[in-house]
């Protein structure tokens, strides 16, 4: 009779804790994409933003992952996600909406990139999306990464661990503001792609150019009117990133707005006549005038550095970051400048950042103390 009651009381409080979890449905998530209601309990979710990858593996739910992104590089301590058990979503450009629908997720992590088809993704599950803006300070880092771990924590809790982690970021991050306030440390971002190196407005990381009190050493102008973009090139945000790339997709970038599609671009390369004013250039000319261009940009960009003399150039691998295996790296387009003639190459001041850590799973738990680290030990602050 005991164990009968003690069956019966076990199962009574089994039912009675499944049902106060079924009640606490529906859950609403704010990102910046507005209000995520959650309708039921999360078992399968589709990642594209990497960081937020890292945020669901780092507390221990990687397990709901279904499906992941093959468009932007892996870290290390990922790479668990890039195996044939999960659902490829395609690239970043070239996302996979079949692929996604497919996988039927219960929630989807999205990245800027989905931000264009925005009624797509979210007919096919709930998805949370946090762009990557602008801080001032460490407090408005600290409150952007707490929003991006909180959408985590609410739906699976965890809190207690995310807590941990999220202190020692803070530490790390007043242990660096501690050296910065007493030493002037200047930087300027570089975004290589495509064999070009590029100069923004120095916030293509927001830990780099907003948390940390590091100092930017150039400014430029009306970046948007010099068709860089703010971001050094980086585009990463719905609001203020992704334009440019957005308007190479309808064919407007270049080309003075016209609105040419693809197929229209590729008959007017196949033509010659492209960027030639109709004057019928081969596709030698082309690549030439590219080269050209290319090398002109590059060393307006080096006399800019030269004469802003920071005491630290982070460079950027835009193509590592989208996995473009065939490109030329960022080491070698800046070895081939002038730049590996000045105090800053010599003293190993040109610093390569790890375009997986950096770009790809920014935002991240884990990530962020990574990053810490690097910044750590290149201060010597160990």
């Amino acid at each position: 009779m005991k164990k009968t009651f003690a069956t019966l009381l076990a199962l009574s409080m089994a039912l009675s804790l499944e049902a106060g979890a079924e009640s606490a449905y529906p859950i609403e998530i704010e990102s910046d994409w507005g209000t995520a209601v959650i309708e039921s309990e999360v078992n399968a979710i589709a990642v594209y933003d990497l960081g937020m990858l890292d945020i669901l593996d780092t507390l221990g739910f990687g397990d709901y992952v279904v499906a992941v992104t093959s468009g932007l590089a892996m870290p290390d301590y990922l790479s668990d996600y890039a195996g044939d058990f999960y659902v490829d979503l395609g690239g970043f450009k070239d996302w996979d909406q079949d692929a996604l629908a497919e996988c039927n997720p219960d929630l989807i992590l999205a990245g800027f990139r989905q931000t264009k088809s925005v009624d797509v993704v979210d007919a096919v599950a709930p998805a949370i999306y946090f762009a990557a803006g602008d801080v001032d300070s460490s407090e408005e880092y600290m409150a952007a990464l707490e929003k991006r771990v909180n959408a985590i924590t609410t739906l699976f809790g965890g809190e207690e661990t995310a807590q941990e982690y999220l202190d020692q970021i803070q530490e790390m991050i007043d242990t660096v503001q501690s050296y910065t306030a007493e030493n002037e440390v200047s930087f300027i971002c570089v975004t290589c792609e495509d064999g070009g190196l590029s100069l923004g407005a120095n916030n293509s990381n927001a830990l780099l150019s907003g948390a940390l009190g590091f100092i930017s050493a150039y400014e430029e102008e009306d970046n948007e009117e010099e068709g860089r973009g703010g971001d050094g090139g980086r585009e990463e945000s719905a609001d203020e990133g992704g334009i440019a790339e957005d308007a190479e997709a309808d064919g407007e970038v270049r080309g003075g707005g016209d609105g040419q599609d693809d197929a229209s671009i590729e008959d007017a390369e196949a033509d010659g006549e492209i960027r030639g004013g109709g004057d019928g250039l081969d596709d030698v000319s082309i690549e030439e005038e590219e080269t050209e261009d290319r090398t002109a940009q590059n060393a307006e960009v080096v006399q800019t550095i030269t004469d802003a003399a920071p005491t630290y150039v982070f460079v950027f691998d835009k193509d590592a970051g989208e996995n473009m295996a065939e490109a030329v790296s960022a080491q070698e387009v800046v070895e081939s400048t002038e730049l590996a003639d000045t105090e800053l190459y010599q003293n190993g001041n040109i610093i390569y950042m790890d375009e997986a850590l950096w770009y790809s799973a920014d935002g991240g738990l884990t990530s962020t103390i990574m990053q810490l680290e690097q910044i750590i030990d290149l201060l010597g602050l160990e």
